[in-house]
């Protein structure tokens, strides 16, 4: 073993779960130690070898000592339909808890594919960073500040937005109201009391939030049509 935080400790914790995609039929992606399987349910031979997947995984954990966080270990179905399909799964003859939402790297993902928990959950997390500049920050330069809520707020705001965007209006509507308090909060005593939020973003030459993400998915789809990222486009 080496010591928790070490230089080689994730490159060699890689090469010991290297062969976890073995035997294994699905879609599997891999994240440090987060593991998802995933397929399309169509009937119940589907649903077979999914189970075998999971079998599968929590046989190689036994074969080299691994252990599975089965509190975390969760099953959801993804589906727009009124009534989805909620068939019972099992680790170690142990059935898998059902959800209805599920928070992957940062985002949260919803059975009906709708992000409204993930746009309320980083809209608050975004006006708890900008509360905090502007009582801690009211004096700093101007250039400061901005460089301020660039970092910590609109950073959050759009934290992997080429997944969950475009999202409803209302949503829309609360994520851009963080950027028109933080435009306020930019300028400072220069922001008069008449002036609107957009003509404060307008002095910041700000462009709004949802001019922002779909330039962002332009260049995520620029670069995945021309190969620049290093995914293989078939594998999807």
């Amino acid at each position: 073993g080496v010591p928790q935080g070490s230089v080689l400790g994730p490159l060699l914790f890689l090469l010991y779960i290297n062969d976890i995609t073995e035997n294994i039929a699905l879609h599997m992606r891999i994240f440090a130690d987060d593991c998802i399987l995933y397929k399309i349910i169509t009937c119940n031979a589907d649903r077979d070898v999914l189970q075998n997947d999971l079998d599968t995984v929590h046989k190689w954990c036994g074969k080299w000592k691994m252990n599975l966080n089965l509190d975390k270990t969760v099953c959801m179905a993804v589906s727009r339909k009124p009534t989805k399909l909620a068939p019972t799964y099992t680790i170690n003859n142990a059935n898998m808890k059902i959800v209805e939402e599920f928070n992957y790297l940062g985002v949260y993902f919803m059975s009906s594919l709708c992000w409204h928990r993930h746009v309320g959950y980083i809209v608050g997390k975004a006006c708890k960073s900008l509360g905090f500049l502007r009582r801690n920050t009211r004096s700093f330069p101007q250039a400061t500040k901005e460089l301020l809520y660039k970092t910590y707020v609109r950073s959050v705001l759009e934290y992997a937005s080429t997944v969950w965007d475009p999202p409803t209006i209302s949503d829309k509507e609360k994520l851009e109201k963080v950027q028109s308090l933080a435009a306020r909060y930019v300028l400072g005593k220069s922001c008069k009391r008449n002036f609107s939020a957009t003509i404060a973003k307008k002095v910041l030459v700000w462009e709004s939030l949802e001019q922002r993400r779909t330039k962002l998915r332009l260049k995520l789809f620029y670069n995945i049509y021309y190969s620049h990222i290093g995914i293989p486009r078939e594998t999807y």
